[in-house]
């Protein structure tokens, strides 16, 4: 009966980390996704906005608009960047503890191939690394985006 509990615990143990790590890709790609939706007007949409308005307080109005529209973006820009990074973190935290408690319990010892704690260290370090993909995508792609928000507010001083 001992045998079967620390056999069932183990596998709980390596779903538990499997699932935290399937948990932190998800989240890393959606937050990677979502960038998608922080596109910039683009300068002759602008352009067109600006030269539609008949007043020059019209326009000021309509430049202080895209500027909160710009810092909403910047600020979802940064989130989007910091979540994969955090959840790389969380995903190789998680395996390693999960793997310490595995060893501390002495689960896994003679009970399969792997010793025990090896396969959560596995699922934590492979959500690590890909989470850190997802994060350098959307750092890359957040550096994209804030150059052409850069382009899109001097097209708006502009005008």
């Amino acid at each position: 009966m001992g045998n079967r509990r620390m056999q069932s615990e183990a596998v709980a143990l390596a779903a538990a980390a499997w699932l935290i790590t399937g948990a932190c890709v998800a989240i890393s790609v959606r937050a990677t996704r979502r960038l998608a939706r922080l596109t910039p007007p683009a300068p002759a949409e602008i352009d067109a906005r600006l030269r539609g308005l008949a007043s020059a307080a019209e326009k000021t109005a309509a430049r202080e608009g895209f500027g909160q529209e710009r810092g909403e973006a910047e600020r979802a820009l940064l989130l989007a960047e910091l979540w994969p990074r955090s959840l790389a973190r969380i995903a190789l935290a998680s395996g390693t503890a999960l793997a310490v408690t595995s060893l501390a319990k002495g689960l896994g010892a003679g009970g399969g191939p792997l010793p025990g704690g090896l396969i959560e260290f596995v699922a934590g370090f492979t959500g690590m690394a890909l989470c850190a993909t997802f994060g350098r995508q959307a750092k890359e792609r957040a550096s994209d985006l804030r150059r052409r928000w850069r382009e899109a507010a001097k097209a708006a001083a502009r005008e």
